[in-house]
C-alpha cells in the first residue's frame, strides 16, 4: 500500500506542478506546487513507512524460514526425515527391492525410469 499511494501521489505532485509552469494554475493548499517528490509532505513518510515495513517483514520472514516459531513452541517440524516406529510389510519390501536396484544400478530392461530413494511417511 506504502508504494502505491507514493507513487499516486508522486504523479499527483508531478502534474500539480505540470499544471502551475504551462497554465499559472496553482491548486495546492499551501501555495507551494514545485515541490520535490520525495519531500516529507508528499511522499516521504510513505517511503518511510515502506523501509520500516520492509525490514519488519524480511526479519519476520528469516525467522520463520529458520524455524524458530517452531523451536519456541517446542513443536517439531513435520518432515525431518526421521522413520516412523510403524512400517507396513509392503513398504519394507519396496524399499529393500529399490534399495538393491539401486546398489546394483538399473537395468536398461527395468520398468524403473525414475527412482526416488529413502523416502518417508
Amino acid at each position: 500500500y506504502c508504494l502505491g499511494r507514493g507513487l499516486i501521489e508522486i504523479a499527483t505532485n508531478h502534474y500539480r506542478s505540470y499544471a502551475a509552469k504551462e497554465f499559472g494554475i496553482c491548486i495546492s493548499a499551501d501555495g507551494q506546487c514545485d515541490k520535490n517528490g520525495l519531500d516529507w509532505d508528499v511522499a516521504g513518510f510513505l517511503v518511510f513507512h515502506l523501509v520500516i515495513m520492509a525490514f519488519v517483514w524480511f526479519t519476520l520472514r528469516l525467522l520463520i524460514e529458520w524455524r524458530t516459531f517452531s523451536r519456541v513452541c517446542g513443536r517439531r517440524p513435520k518432515g525431518t526425515g526421521e522413520k516412523s516406529g510403524f512400517e507396513d510389510s509392503a513398504v519394507m519390501q519396496e524399499e529393500l527391492r529399490v534399495s538393491s536396484e539401486v546398489a546394483a544400478g538399473v537395468k536398461p530392461g527395468s520398468p524403473d525410469r525414475l527412482i526416488i530413494s529413502k523416502l518417508s511417511k
